[in-house]
């Protein structure tokens, strides 16, 4: 369509005329908005760029006005808006369509984002479908997703315990809380030191996935999130039960409902040879494989095996900061069942999977360990033990 057809299709007639809301919509709708925005509530809304409000999954945006802000934008008459180069009826139609997401963000909604330059889509996707490319996600959607976590006072939450995978983030992020990045732009997180693509893109996805969930309570006030692990939340449940009921559950219980799990979050965060190591401890595919044995079938020096071993307690401490507790304390009812009566399978591997994954301060054999049994409540987990 020649583009001075659009043009006097969008123009508004005399004000004597009435305007057909076919051919004129987008102008008179452009106009109406432009009116709206110049309210004095929308002070803060102007200072912002058109970039601001993109969402991945906008298609023909108006890329050249991208970087303006919504005041600049509206500062020019509709007859210039239109003939603003490479501005045509679908893109016009995209800005339209943007104004109108301005208009209904709240004031509150807007996050104290220092001034940057907004980064703008490349021209070679325009019209695509963005899906979840990290690359392309908006100012205004990381604002968003940063509004959420502040509401839901999930700041204080560390995003090793949270985040999709461990391997994904190296260690300096494991204990770094949410908080941290709650205050940045978009711009200013991709600009800082050390946080390449890859360690961005899992920032954002943790982000991304807090909000799916929690954004379902905003505006109920009475409401909290808590977030955790599913298995996280299973295990400790049923722990509990167990620490209430007489009874030690059997190996194959044990194997279900606590060391399966275990090994099913090493998998996602740990190497493979890891995962094969924590197994041939446990004994889970023969009997329970010594460090000289296992160093010896994985080619590595002992001191390497203690480290993949610390590893493990690393990456659970990390993923279930208050698994020390409940294992201690089922430990315990171990330990003193075990006084009483010879150990069986399930005690044996329980003791196991405690001090692969939790492991006490010095490591012993269990006939001495019912000897040094330690008092209710004097358990401080430490984690750098050398296995036997």
């Amino acid at each position: 369509m020649p583009a001075d057809s659009f043009l006097s299709r969008c123009l508004p007639m005399p004000v004597s005329k009435k305007i057909p809301v076919g051919e004129h919509r987008l102008g008179a709708q452009y106009l109406e908005l432009r009116e709206t925005l110049r309210s004095p509530i929308y002070q803060r809304h102007l200072e912002k760029r058109l970039g601001f409000w993109v969402k991945p999954s906008d298609k023909r945006l108006p890329i050249a006005l991208l970087g303006r802000t919504v005041g600049e934008i509206l500062k020019m008459s509709l007859e210039e808006l239109l003939r603003f180069p490479s501005i045509g009826e679908k893109k016009f139609s995209a800005l339209v369509s943007l104004l109108v997401r301005v208009v209904n963000t709240s004031e509150s909604k807007l996050a104290p984002l220092s001034e940057v330059a907004i980064p703008v889509p490349d021209a070679a996707f325009e019209g695509g479908d963005y899906g979840l490319r990290w690359d392309l996600v908006s100012e205004f959607e990381w604002s968003s997703w940063q509004r959420i976590v502040h509401e839901q006072g999930l700041e204080h939450e560390k995003i090793g315990r949270l985040c999709n995978s461990l391997s994904e983030i190296p260690r300096v992020l494991w204990n770094k809380t949410l908080g941290t990045y709650c205050h940045v732009s978009l711009e200013e997180l991709r600009a800082m030191k050390t946080h390449g693509e890859r360690r961005v893109h899992a920032i954002l996805h943790l982000f991304h996935d807090i909000f799916e969930i929690a954004s379902k309570f905003d505006g109920v006030p009475r409401l909290r999130v808590r977030m955790s692990l599913r298995w996280i939340d299973e295990i400790q449940q049923w722990m509990s039960d167990i620490l209430k009921h007489s009874d030690f559950p059997s190996r194959d219980e044990l194997l279900r409902r606590f060391v399966q799990p275990c090994l099913a979050q090493l998998r996602i965060d740990a190497a493979d040879g890891v995962v094969q190591l924590a197994e041939a401890r446990l004994g889970l595919k023969g009997p329970i494989t010594s460090v000289r044995r296992a160093a010896k079938e994985m080619s590595l020096a002992r001191a390497r095996v203690y480290q993949l071993l610390g590893q493990i307690s690393e990456i659970m401490s990390v993923r279930w900061p208050e698994g020390g507790n409940f294992v201690y304390r089922l430990r315990e009812k171990c330990i003193y069942e075990m006084i009483d009566q010879p150990a069986t399978e399930a005690h044996e591997i329980f003791m196991a999977a405690a001090e692969l994954f939790y492991p006490s301060h010095r490591s012993v054999p269990v006939s001495n360990t019912l000897r040094e049994t330690p008092r209710p409540n004097s358990f401080h987990p430490a984690h750098s033990t050398k296995p036997r």
